[in-house]
C-alpha cells in the first residue's frame, strides 16, 4: 500500500506543481492555455489508471463505498445519461474548442479527486511545491499588469489591453479563481508553519489577485480569508499562532491595496465599490440591472428560462451556445446592444443545470456538501485542513459569478480530495 500511495501522491503533486505552468505559445491560432493543460491532465489520469491496473489487487483498499464516492458515482452516471439528450453529443463528450470541458475532462477531474483521496499526509514539502508553482503564476500575472510580457499573445488575447493580467491561466477571471484556491495555503504556511517563503508567496498572490480587477474572485477570496481566520480562532486551543504574524499578514494585504490603487489611478477602489452601486440597481430593478456583473444578471435570467424548458437532462455539456443564441440573439442586440455570444452561464451551478439537468446539479451539490461535512469533522486533525476548507469554500463562492475551466477546476477537485483524504478507511463501512 505504501508503494502505490506514494506513487499516487507524486501524480497529485505533479498536477499541482507543473500543470498551472504549462502553455504552448507557438502559434497564434492554437490554444495556448487550456488544451496543453488538458493533455497534461490526460497524461496524469492515464498514469493513475495504469497504477490501479498494476496494483488491482489492492483496489479495494483504495476505494470505499462511502457516501462521498457513491454520490460522485451518481453524478457521473447522470452526466453520462445527459449525453444521450445532448444537442451535439461529440461536443458534450470532447468539449467545445477553447473550452475543452466535456465529459472526458470531467472524468479526469474525478480521477484526480480519487487520487487525492489516497494522500494520507500533507507535509510541508507538498505545500511548498504547490506554492512555488503559484508564486511563478502570480509573478507573471503582476508583470503582465505592468506591461511586461515576453510571451507573444494569441489571436484572442492580442485584442486585450496590454495591462490585462491572465498569466499562464488564460483569463483574468480564471487566474483569480486559481489564486482564491492558493491564498489560504500561503497563509497557513506563514502563520502555522512559520515559513517566510509562504509570506512572500502570499504577498505575490494577493497582489496578483488585485490586478486581475475581477470582483467575483475578490469576494471569494475575502470570504475564504475571513473563514480561515475564523476557523483558526475557533480552534485556537489546539493550533498556536502568533498575533504579530496576523498583523504582518494584514499589513501585507493593505500595502498592495494602496499601491495598486495608486498606480491604477483609483481604478481598484472604483472597481470594488461598484459592487454596491450594482446591488442598488438590482434592488431598484431598473434597466441598468441587465448590466450587473458584466451582464451576468441578463445572462442568468435567460439561462433559468432555458433550464425550465429542459430541467431533467439539460442541453448537453458545452452545448448552451446554440439554444441560448437561438432564443436570445435579439435580446443581446436590443438590450445589451452588443455583438457577443454566450456559451456558458457564468455561474457554475446554473451551468451544470442547463448542461446536464437539475438532478445532476443536486448530485453535484450533495457530493460537495458531503466533502465539506467531512472536512469540518477533520479540522481538528491537522491545521492544513483549515486552509483546504477555506480554499474550497472560497472557490464555491466565486463560482456563483464564474465558470469551471480546465486550467483551474482540477485544482479544486484535488483540494476536495485532499480535504477528505485519508478518511477512506474510517468511512469504509458507512
Amino acid at each position: 500500500m505504501d508503494q502505490i500511495t506514494n506513487k499516487i501522491e507524486r501524480i497529485v503533486l505533479a498536477a499541482l506543481l507543473f500543470t498551472p505552468l504549462i502553455i504552448f505559445p507557438f502559434s497564434i491560432d492554437f490554444d495556448y492555455f487550456y488544451e496543453p493543460k488538458l493533455y497534461m491532465l490526460l497524461f496524469l489520469a492515464v498514469c493513475y489508471l495504469l497504477l490501479l491496473l498494476k496494483f488491482r489487487k489492492q483496489i479495494s483498499l483504495l476505494f470505499a463505498s462511502d457516501r462521498i464516492n457513491v454520490t460522485l458515482l451518481v453524478y457521473f452516471v447522470l452526466l453520462c445519461v445527459s449525453i444521450l439528450f445532448a444537442l451535439d453529443k461529440s461536443i458534450a463528450i470532447q468539449g467545445r474548442v477553447f473550452r475543452n470541458e466535456g465529459l472526458i475532462t470531467i472524468i479526469m477531474y474525478m480521477l484526480l479527486f480519487l487520487a487525492a483521496r489516497t494522500v494520507k499526509k500533507i507535509d510541508v514539502r507538498f505545500i511548498n511545491l504547490a506554492l512555488l508553482s503559484a508564486l511563478i503564476v502570480s509573478v507573471y500575472g503582476i508583470l503582465q499588469y505592468f506591461g511586461i510580457d515576453p510571451v507573444p499573445r494569441d489571436a484572442v488575447r492580442s485584442l486585450w489591453a496590454t495591462n490585462v493580467a491572465f498569466s499562464t491561466i488564460g483569463n483574468p477571471n480564471f487566474l483569480g479563481t486559481y489564486l482564491v484556491l492558493m491564498i489560504p495555503l500561503a497563509i497557513h504556511g506563514y502563520l502555522i508553519e512559520k515559513r517566510y517563503f509562504s509570506l512572500l508567496v502570499f504577498i505575490s498572490l494577493f497582489t496578483c489577485l488585485l490586478v486581475t480587477m475581477t470582483r467575483g474572485v475578490w469576494l471569494g477570496s475575502l470570504f475564504s480569508i475571513f473563514l480561515y481566520f475564523s476557523l483558526l480562532w475557533l480552534n485556537r486551543n489546539k493550533y498556536q499562532f502568533s498575533s504579530s504574524r496576523i498583523l504582518i499578514l494584514c499589513v501585507s494585504m493593505l500595502l498592495p491595496i494602496i499601491f495598486i490603487n495608486f498606480v491604477s489611478s483609483n481604478e481598484l477602489f472604483n472597481r470594488f465599490f461598484s459592487i454596491r452601486s450594482e446591488i442598488v440597481s438590482l434592488v431598484n430593478n431598473g434597466d441598468a440591472a441587465n448590466n450587473i456583473g458584466s451582464y451576468r444578471w441578463f445572462l442568468w435570467a435567460r439561462v433559468i428560462e432555458l433550464i425550465k424548458q429542459k430541467p431533467l437532462f439539460g442541453y448537453g455539456l458545452e452545448n448552451m451556445l446554440i439554444p441560448f443564441m437561438n432564443a436570445y440573439r435579439s435580446d443581446i442586440a436590443n438590450i445589451l446592444k452588443m455583438k457577443i455570444a454566450f456559451d456558458k452561464a457564468h455561474n457554475e451551478y446554473l451551468n451544470i443545470a442547463v448542461s446536464s439537468g437539475i438532478p445532476s446539479l443536486i448530485a453535484y451539490l450533495t457530493f460537495v456538501g458531503l466533502c465539506l461535512k467531512t472536512g469540518i469533522i477533520r479540522l481538528k486533525e491537522n491545521p492544513v485542513y483549515l486552509a483546504l476548507f477555506a480554499s474550497v469554500t472560497g472557490y464555491l463562492i466565486q463560482a456563483i459569478f464564474n465558470i469551471s475551466v480546465v486550467s483551474v477546476a482540477y485544482v479544486f477537485w484535488i483540494f476536495l480530495g485532499l480535504l477528505v483524504g485519508g478518511s477512506i478507511n474510517t468511512n469504509k463501512n458507512k
